[in-house]
This record gives C-alpha cells, structure tokens and sequence, in this order.
C-alpha cells in the first residue's frame, strides 16, 4: 500500500512539472527529497551504490524546488518524464508483483 501511495506521488510530481503547475509543489518537493534520501542510504546500506530510482527523486526533488523559484529551465521536460517514466515502472511492478 505504501509503495502505491509512493508510485502516485512520483506521477504527481512529474505532472506539476511537466504541466508548469505551482500546486502544493514545496511539500512534494520535501516529499520527493525525503524519498530520495531515504532510499540512497538504505541502499548504500546493503552494498548497492547505484540506486537510480534515489537519484531520480533527488533530481526531481532539486527541479521542483528551482520551478518554485521561478527558475525556468529546458530540461525539466525531461526530468518530469523520467519521474513520470518511473511512476509507471514502480505501478507495473505493484499490480503484477514482480
């Protein structure tokens, strides 16, 4: 259930991005930080230095803190389809349990 709340918020916040959105966007900004945080050092934990999907919200967490700011930037097209690419990987995985 967690992991599902998660894998919709990662689609949260590729949407805010991707559709210029200001909604809520500083909590889920903390929230992607957090995630972030959270999985690259329980991965670097058990051995595992390449935790992509860490550095992903890392990235995304770093972009919608600039897009508040009012930062206007190319690539965060390309950052909101990478964390909107991962929502869907992480939802695949849920439903078919792989």
């Amino acid at each position: 259930m967690i992991a599902l709340i998660l894998s919709i918020i990662d689609l949260l916040a590729g949407s805010l991005l991707l559709l210029n959105l200001n909604f809520y966007i500083n909590y889920i900004a903390g929230i992607m930080a957090l995630k972030g945080l959270f999985s690259i050092l329980s991965s670097l934990g058990v051995g595992y230095w390449f935790d992509w999907m860490g550095y992903v919200d890392i990235l995304t967490a770093i972009a919608l803190l600039l897009f508040s700011f009012g930062i206007p930037a190319t690539f965060f097209t390309t950052i909101a389809y990478l964390i909107i690419f991962k929502g869907i990987y992480s939802l695949i995985r849920i439903i078919f349990r792989f």
